[in-house]
């Protein structure tokens, strides 16, 4: 069958080709279905492609064990995937581990607590000498860290591109810069109007991210976007970049490149309106001056911002949207995205094949419904 054909006649239409969308698109091929994956920029995937690409669960997960759960399972395939894609001309990322400074006992004893019944997750506890060893261009530490040596920095926008060529590989038809225009479903099926006329399919799958929340012929759904501000520092010299994820409200962290510094982000509830700005970047740099003396003559190379699909609760949607059975949605994962966007596919990939996944209660959309 042609790409044209396939395109017209999909079991399945996938919207947004993020690490979420391109990941469900893959395992339905692999499954046997014909998929057809929409993006509505040339440039498939812009809520992932912006991310830093910090491959850990965050620390404020320890307060949703469902949450951290799926971020943990997230992990391991995410993993799986990078070492499946990853050539020696583009490693896809880099490992470092993850460093994460307090200020004092209280702040030690605070984390010590959330993480009481998952011991293994903060790591280990290293004095301030040892933080200095461990990271000698960072202003000393005032009383210690947890280090844990499993973590990685994803190159987001490479893993992005190597993911959708893996979709296409498995037989999805990709097709960008094609925005849904409406929707109309029932019982026996969907049509997705699209720029070049309608297409008609048995299912449809929302995986938009900050974009799901609102799209024509579905209702408006709990998902707002959460702008991010980055930037991208070149050291003078290679040593004094940081060796791990230093993890806080903000964090550095060594770049795959080898290179580069990558620093980061703000979370702002702003809309859509655009980025990067003044008082962002101004906050990140603040941030390195202060922490990192030794980067205060590194050049910044590059300043960026994403928009983080998020919910109220903090867990993403992912199920069968009430009212529209044959649409499934998948969004909502804040800066958990690249972590468990490959996790997701699988369980939605699933879902559409006709099985529950247990797992997936915690995530209903129908817990959202008025």
């Amino acid at each position: 069958m042609s790409d044209k054909s396939a395109a017209r006649q999909p079991d399945v239409i996938v919207v947004g080709a993020g690490v979420v969308g391109t990941s469900t698109a893959r395992e339905l091929a692999h499954a046997g279905a014909r998929v057809l994956l929409i993006d509505r920029d040339q440039a498939p995937g812009a809520g992932s492609r912006a991310a830093a690409g910090v491959g850990v669960p965050s620390v404020r997960l320890l307060q949703d064990p469902p949450m951290l759960a799926f971020a943990l399972r997230g992990q391991q395939t995410l993993a799986k995937d990078l070492h499946r894609l990853a050539t020696p001309e583009r490693p896809l990322s880099g490992a470092c581990g993850v460093l994460r400074p307090v200020a004092d006992q209280a702040a030690a004893d605070r984390l010590a607590a959330l993480a009481a019944e998952h011991p293994g997750f903060l790591g280990s506890w290293v004095s301030p000498d040892e933080v200095a060893a461990l990271e000698p261009t960072m202003r000393k530490a005032a009383h210690g860290a947890y280090v844990d040596p499993g973590a990685t920095v994803v190159d987001a926008p490479a893993y992005v591109e190597a993911l959708v060529a893996e979709a296409r590989r498995a037989g999805v038809t990709v097709r960008t810069d094609c925005p849904l225009l409406s929707l109309r479903s029932d019982d026996r099926g969907v049509t997705a109007e699209l720029p070049d006329g309608p297409v008609r399919a048995d299912t449809l799958v929302l995986a938009a991210g900050a974009w799901s929340g609102a799209l024509p012929g579905l209702p408006a759904l709990p998902v707002r976007p959460v702008r991010g501000q980055m930037l991208r520092l070149a050291p003078e010299s290679a040593d004094q970049r940081p060796r791990h994820i230093v993890s806080g409200p903000l964090y550095l962290a060594p770049a795959p490149d080898g290179r580069t510094v990558l620093v980061g982000a703000t979370e702002e509830d702003t809309g859509f309106t655009p980025g990067p700005t003044v008082e962002g970047t101004l906050m990140l740099l603040a941030h390195v001056a202060r922490n990192w003396p030794a980067l205060r003559t590194a050049r910044v190379v590059d300043t960026w911002y994403g928009f983080r699909a998020t919910t109220e609760d903090g867990r993403p949607l992912i199920g069968g949207l009430p009212g529209h059975p044959r649409v499934v949605v998948a969004t909502g994962h804040g800066g958990q995205g690249i972590l468990t966007g490959s996790h997701t596919g699988e369980l939605v990939a699933a879902l559409v094949a006709g099985e529950q996944p247990g797992e997936l209660v915690h995530f209903d959309p129908a817990r959202t419904a008025s």
